[in-house]
C-alpha cells in the first residue's frame, strides 16, 4: 500500500508458520529465489512473517500454468510448433538459474509455469514448493502429492540432494506430458516403478555406503 503496487502474497499453511525448523528453512529458500533476476522467472521480493501468518511476496504474473494451457490446446496437447518457444524460454531460465544463480528450482512442472497473455513463460516457486513439500512431509509423516512426484528424478525419490540434473529429468517430464498428455510414469506403483526403470548405479550404491 505505501508503494501503491500490487504483489502476489504466497501464504504458508499454519502448520508450517508454527514450525520454527520450517520458517527457517523458508526464510532461507527466499533468501536464494530473492537472487534470481530474469525475464522468465517470477521474482521473490521478501518473506514476511508477523504473530497471526508467514507468507513470501512476489511478483504477480498475469498468466495461465502450462497444465491448465495444456488441457485449453485441441486433444488437449501442444503441438510442436506451439510449444517450442514456451520450452525455450524455460531452458534460458534454467541455465541461468544452474551456472549464474547457481540454484535448483526442485519442483519443476506444468503447474509451476506461467505464461503471460503476450507468451512470456515464468518460471514460478524456485525451491519454496518443494521445501513445503518436503515440510509437509516431515511435519505429518505423509509423502507429497502425486502430481510432484510423477516429475521427481529417481535420484530424488531416493533422497538424494537436489541438483541442476533434477531440474533436467523433470524438464523432460514436463515436455512429455505436454506433448503426450500425461507423464512418462503415471500408471501403477509410481515411485516402484520409477526406481525399477532406473536401478541405482552400484558405484552410487557403494558412495552411500
Amino acid at each position: 500500500e505505501t508503494l501503491g503496487e500490487t504483489i502476489a502474497l504466497k501464504f504458508l499453511p499454519a502448520s508450517v508458520a508454527r514450525d520454527a525448523v520450517a520458517v527457517d528453512e523458508m526464510k532461507e529458500e527466499t533468501r536464494k529465489a530473492r537472487r534470481l533476476r530474469h525475464p522468465n522467472i517470477v521474482s521473490v521480493f521478501d518473506f514476511v512473517q508477523d504473530t497471526t501468518m508467514v507468507a513470501v511476496s512476489m511478483e504477480l504474473v498475469d498468466g495461465t500454468t502450462l497444465a491448465q494451457l495444456r488441457l485449453q490446446q485441441p486433444g488437449k496437447v501442444f503441438s510442436e510448433k506451439t510449444l517450442a518457444p514456451l520450452i525455450s524460454q524455460i531452458c534460458r531460465a534454467l541455465d541461468y538459474a544452474h551456472h549464474d544463480a547457481k540454484v535448483a528450482h526442485r519442483d519443476l512442472k506444468p503447474a509451476n509455469v506461467l505464461v503471460t497473455p503476450d507468451g512470456t513463460a515464468k518460471l514460478a516457486d524456485f525451491g519454496i514448493a518443494r521445501s513445503l513439500t518436503e515440510t509437509h512431509t516431515r511435519l505429518t509423516g505423509k509423502a507429497g502429492t502425486r502430481g510432484t512426484l510423477l516429475y521427481m528424478s529417481p535420484q530424488q525419490l531416493r533422497g538424494r540432494h537436489a541438483t541442476a540434473a533434477d531440474d533436467i529429468y523433470a524438464l523432460g517430464a514436463t515436455l512429455y506430458e505436454l506433448l503426450a498428455g500425461k507423464p512418462p510414469f503415471f500408471s501403477g506403483e509410481l515411485v516402484h516403478q520409477i526406481l525399477h526403470e532406473f536401478p541405482e548405479p552400484l558405484s552410487a550404491r557403494r558412495a552411500a555406503l
